[in-house]
């Protein structure tokens, strides 16, 4: 929840930033190890999403 105005600031800076991307290549058929790499990416971003959601959420109820 946020309260402060300094709350406020360190959430909008947190909704700015970028997820940090992983730079590999992946082969045309993966073996376990890339396909399991891919799978962690994949939920690594989605729970950066759901936290940038949440943020939004307590942004939208602060400025109310």
């Amino acid at each position: 929840m946020i309260r402060t105005k300094e709350q406020f600031e360190s959430a909008k800076m947190f909704l700015n930033s970028s997820p940090e991307f992983y730079d590999y290549t992946l082969s045309e058929k993966m073996n376990s190890h890339e396909y399991n790499l891919y799978l962690q990416d994949t939920q690594y971003y989605f729970n950066v999403l759901y936290e940038k959601l949440r943020v939004l959420e307590d942004l939208a109820e602060y400025l109310e």
